[in-house]
């Protein structure tokens, strides 16, 4: 019996256990961005991988100015730059080889952040009908999504969902839903990238 199509909920934890000998899985998310002028909205997935402290191990960070990790255990393919085009379809894709991923990785967080967003004055607030779901690609069948229904209008990045190896070494996944943003100035202006921030926090 193998998951299919399973809608998570903020928090919610799910073994991935019944897809049996799981080993190549794709992280796809999307939006639409909400009718308006300027600047397109660019958002970007992102994977880290995290040891069992909570820590990057080394070589462990998967964005788009590093798009393959852990000799190719992650990677980063799909790159839509405006979501505009997609309309409910995927925009962004990160491929990842359960199979390879090292022993000292006990986590993969996964996370979606809005490119430049302070140069361009622009959060998730500019876009709507955000998700991230997980597929089999041996299967081609998708396995979870978490629909991002939350009020992110103030957050330049959301933690979306984290894989994570269980005790018994199967694979689980739970649903974060967390919004982030870069660092922020005496005054709570946000002054930096969301992306950087994150990723010195778990250094």
């Amino acid at each position: 019996m193998s998951i299919e199509n399973y809608s998570l909920s903020k928090g919610e934890r799910l073994s991935l256990e019944k897809e049996g000998k799981l080993t190549k899985i794709t992280f796809r998310c999307g939006w639409d961005e909400v009718a308006r002028g300027g600047t397109n909205v660019d958002i970007d997935a992102s994977a880290f991988c995290l040891d069992s402290e909570g820590k990057l191990v080394e070589g462990g960070f998967c964005y788009f100015n590093n798009k393959s990790i852990l000799n190719a255990a992650i990677s980063l393919d799909k790159d839509d730059l405006t979501g505009s085009s997609s309309k409910g379809e995927d925009d962004e894709t990160v491929n990842i080889n359960l199979a390879t991923i090292p022993a000292n990785v006990a986590k993969i967080l996964l996370c979606i952040t809005v490119f430049d967003a302070v140069a361009r004055k622009q959060t998730f607030g500019l876009v709507e009908k955000a998700f991230g779901r997980l597929v089999n690609e041996e299967t081609g069948k998708e396995m979870v999504k978490l629909n991002l229904t939350e009020d992110y209008s103030i957050n330049t990045g959301v933690k979306v969902l984290s894989l994570y190896r269980r005790d018994d070494g199967q694979w689980a996944v739970q649903a974060i839903a967390e919004g982030i943003n870069g660092p922020k100035d005496a005054a709570g202006k946000e002054i930096g990238n969301a992306l950087n921030e994150l990723l010195s926090t778990l250094k």
